[in-house]
Formats: structure tokens, sequence, C-alpha cells
């Protein structure tokens, strides 16, 4: 188990484009220079009870697939830090029926959900297993992002900096979502994340917002406008969120964004 400190900022940009390339193109960020990752396309798949006791609880479940490479998390309730990060439990590791395991004993220690009477055999595939142990299916997305590592000049890493672009299917419809998350590391996490937040802000103005919900939240907000028949008028032609349109999301999330 691990304790997961980030901040997150929603691109509130129409040319979301022309953002990612001038991200791109960033070499530092105040003493830090920033390192390119290589680029990530990621598919993720929420799994909750069907009574949905994970949500009422503040935890999600994850099962990500990674370029082929599966990985299981846990995460727990948030917690928002004097500087504005977000810190919460965390619990993530190489998918495995031991991994798994871990997770279900957390959820069980926690008093979340008991253990499954009925849970797969050790061979089962991923979706089966989690299947077995009770859970459904809540939500699915497709993230592609560009990662660079903040780097201090004695050539620690601070944080891991990630400009997303999130596709959704809501009602049929293709949406497209984009936040920077920035991910402390170390000892001193929450005031790196706090630091690194302000200079990004600071290079891009009113363009980067900080941004409270999470992509599971934004997800069931998006769904919510959808069936009042709001979500259209939000989107540009490519489907991508209005800059307007940050600020319905966050109400009906319960994360209203804050001014940068």
């Amino acid at each position: 188990m691990a304790v997961e400190i980030e901040a997150k900022l929603v691109i509130c940009v129409e040319r979301r484009r022309e953002f990612l390339r001038d991200f791109q193109e960033l070499r530092r960020l105040g003493e830090a220079a920033l390192v390119p990752r290589p680029p990530r396309s990621i598919r993720d798949r929420y799994w909750d009870t069907p009574e949905g006791d994970l949500a009422r609880a503040g935890f999600s479940l994850r099962l990500r697939d990674d370029h082929g490479a599966l990985s299981v998390a846990l995460k727990g309730p948030e917690r928002i830090r004097e500087g504005g990060a977000l810190e919460r439990l965390e619990v993530e590791d190489a998918w495995s029926p031991g991994a798994l395991g871990r997770v279900l004993d957390a959820l069980e220690s926690r008093g979340v959900v008991p253990r499954s009477p009925s849970e797969a055999p050790p061979s089962a595939e991923p979706s089966a297993a989690i299947a077995a142990a009770g859970f459904v299916v809540v939500h699915e997305r497709e993230v592609a992002r560009v990662v660079r590592d903040a780097v201090a000049p004695g050539e620690e890493v601070l944080a891991e900096i990630a400009a997303d672009e999130v596709t959704y299917r809501i009602a049929g419809r293709r949406v497209l979502h984009g936040e920077v998350e920035i991910e402390g590391r170390g000892e001193d996490a929450g005031r790196r994340v706090d630091a690194l937040t302000a200079e990004l802000v600071a290079r891009f103005g009113d363009g980067l917002r900080p941004w409270r919900a999470s992509k599971l939240a934004t997800a069931r907000a998006l769904e919510g406008l959808a069936e009042r028949g709001e979500l259209e008028a939000m989107l540009d032609g490519e489907g991508r969120i209005l800059p307007d349109g940050y600020r319905r999301i966050a109400a009906l999330a319960g994360a209203p964004p804050q001014e940068a």
C-alpha cells in the first residue's frame, strides 16, 4: 500500500492540439528539467459491486492495459492537502492473482466489501477473476498519455507529469477530455507537486485550471449531462469538451474547479 499525492489541471483551451504541442516542447519547469518518456496508450476498465459499494465508500477498482502490460489498482477516498494537491490510498501492482488478493484484503479490512466465497482459480483470465470476486464493469475509457519526468539538478525525479487526452463513450458519442496530472515522488512529494503545479499554471495561464474531479467522476457527470440533453452543446465538432463546459461538469461531479 502507498499514499498517492497528485494535482490535476484541466486543459481549458479550445485548441487542445496546440496546447499538447507546446507541452511536448517544454524542457524545464523552474529548476527542474523535463525528461521525455515514451508516450503511452492506455485502456482502463473500472469495477464495482452491483450495488455500488465501492463508489459509495469512495474507492475505485481498476484493471489497466498499458500496451499489453496489465495492472490492478485500488484507490481510496481523497483528502485535499493544504496546497491543493490530492492525497489518497493506492494499492497497485502488475496483474496476478496475488495482486488481486491484496486488493480484496484491503477492501475487506476497511469494511467495504467481504471476500466472495466463489473466487476464480489462479489460472483465470483477469476480467473473469475480478468478476468471480463479485464485481461488474461500471466504466471503460482510453487514454493517450504524453509523459515527462521532472528531474532536479541532482538527477532526482521530483514528479511525473502527464498530459492526458481521455476518450469516453457517452450515450454512443465520443467525448474527449484533456487534463494534466502531476504525481509527486519521494518524501517531500506534496511540496514538489505544489511547486510544479504553480509553475505550469504560470506558464499556461488560464489554459490550465486546478481540477478535483477524477476521470471516473468526470465520466459520470458527462453521463448525467447526456441524460438531460445538455451534453452536445458542451462539445466542439470533434467531441472535445469546450472550456465553458467544465464548470457544469465540476458541479455535477461535486468538485468545483478553482480559479488559477
